[in-house]
C-alpha cells in the first residue's frame, strides 16, 4: 500500500494556510464548500445526468473552475466529493477533468480519497473528539466513537472509521 504522507502532509499544509487566513477549519464541520468557491475559486454545483455521468459522485473541471457533485447523494458524501476534487487540484496540477467515481482504481483517485479524508478530519479536531469521549462516563464503543465523529465532522462512517484508526494507532 503506498505511503499516505503526501495527500496528508498536503492537506495539512493547506489547513495551516487556511487557519492563517483565519478560516476556522479546526472547528468541525469543514466548510468544504465555502473553502473550495471562496479560497479555489471555483463554482460548485449540484447536477444529475447527462452533466454529470452516471458513474460520478463528483467532477473537477478546471476549465470552467467548477466542481460538480450529484444531486441525490447525501450531504456526507457531497463533502467528501468537494474535498477530493480539491484533493485533485492541490495534489494533480493539470488541464482537465477529473470524475470521482465509486472505484478509486488509479493512484491519483486513491490520493485525493486520502487527501480529502485528512482535510475533512483533521487530527488536531479528531483527537480532541477522542479525548471528549473519553472523559465521558460510561465508557463508549469504538462503533458508538465512528458515529459521534462521522456526525459531527459531516462525513461518512467509512471515512470517520478509516480516520480513527488512523488517529488511534499514531497518538
Amino acid at each position: 500500500m503506498k505511503d499516505r504522507a503526501g495527500p496528508r502532509k498536503a492537506a495539512l499544509a493547506l489547513q495551516r494556510d487556511l487557519k492563517s487566513r483565519g478560516e476556522p477549519v479546526f472547528h468541525p464541520p469543514v466548510r468544504i464548500r465555502v473553502i473550495a468557491e471562496a479560497y479555489f475559486g471555483y463554482n460548485v454545483r449540484h447536477a444529475d445526468p447527462p452533466e454529470l455521468p452516471p458513474d460520478c459522485s463528483g467532477m473537477l473541471d478546471r476549465a470552467r473552475k467548477m466542481i460538480l457533485v450529484r444531486r441525490s447523494d447525501p450531504s456526507a458524501r457531497i463533502n467528501f466529493s468537494i474535498a477530493h476534487e480539491i484533493g485533485h487540484l492541490v495534489l494533480h496540477p493539470k488541464d482537465g477533468i477529473d470524475c470521482r467515481t465509486q472505484r478509486a482504481a488509479s493512484a491519483e483517485e486513491r490520493e485525493a480519497d486520502e487527501f480529502a479524508a485528512a482535510f475533512l478530519l483533521p487530527r488536531e479536531s479528531l483527537l480532541r473528539v477522542c479525548h471528549e469521549q473519553r472523559q465521558q462516563p460510561p465508557t463508549i464503543t469504538f462503533e458508538r466513537l465512528v458515529r459521534i465523529v462521522a456526525e459531527r465532522f459531516s462525513v461518512s462512517m467509512e471515512a470517520a472509521r478509516v480516520e480513527l484508526l488512523e488517529a488511534l494507532r499514531l497518538d
